[in-house]
């Protein structure tokens, strides 16, 4: 019983490696322009958070304050890759929508494990229910690029 002290950090850390996971999705601008000092700039800046931030909350609040610092040292980092890749590479990214699915995705997770207390047949539901609402909004597009004919 003593692992599930550890189960709170789950989602933040699961949070935290979508940032992680967008970072290195949007990090693509400086690798085509060449241009590739920014990714140390990024990274060292991210370097500098985690230590600084760990060395200040570690001590009076453990492990819990380890997860929520890697969460917010990816945020800093993917929010500092795209800043700079808007300024020096301007990709078009569908940001509205793309921070829509994400705010939807923290919302219902919160509702499954907050509100309804891990109940596997809601969160099931709540899952299958974003699933649904993503197909109504990008079904079309998705079957244009797989390459299906109407008939």
């Amino acid at each position: 019983m003593e692992n599930w002290k550890g189960l709170s950090i789950v989602p933040i850390l699961l949070l935290g490696y979508i940032f992680l996971g967008v970072y290195m999705s949007l990090s693509i601008w400086y690798k085509l322009s060449d241009q590739t000092k920014y990714g140390l700039y990024i990274s060292g800046t991210g370097a500098i958070v985690t230590i600084v931030l760990n060395l200040v909350f570690i001590p009076s609040y453990g492990f819990i304050a380890s997860a929520w610092i890697t969460m917010i040292t990816y945020a800093c980092m993917m929010i500092l890759s795209y800043v700079l890749g808007q300024k020096n590479y301007p990709i078009p990214y569908h940001t509205f929508k793309n921070l829509a699915y994400i705010v939807c995705a923290i919302i219902l997770s919160w509702l499954s494990f907050s509100v309804f207390e891990r109940n596997l047949i809601i969160g099931n539901g709540l899952l299958l229910l974003f699933l649904i609402g993503i197909y109504l909004k990008e079904g079309p597009q998705l079957k244009q690029l797989l390459g299906y004919r109407q008939r």
